[in-house]
């Protein structure tokens, strides 16, 4: 936080945007206070060839408050 909005270390400046090279699954809790990633990423990931972005109704933890469908959703992802 200090690096994005303090600016220390430098900040971030030239930082580039990820922009996975293979296929890659993104899980990630919608019950969060701050997102680390914007609608627009997660739908332009989605878009992208086998890659897929979910978002869980739980917090940051997803592997945790959602075991079940997050289990799910990897296995499924893995298969296909």
């Amino acid at each position: 936080y200090a690096v994005r909005w303090l600016g220390a270390a430098g900040g971030l400046h030239g930082v580039r945007v990820f922009e996975p090279q293979v296929p890659m699954l993104f899980l990630y809790g919608e019950r969060k206070p701050i997102m680390f990633h914007s609608r627009a990423w997660a739908q332009h990931l989605a878009e992208q060839p086998k890659s897929r972005a979910l978002g869980f109704a739980t917090g940051h933890w997803v592997m945790i408050g959602r075991e079940r469908e997050f289990n799910a959703a990897l296995l499924e992802w893995l298969a296909a």
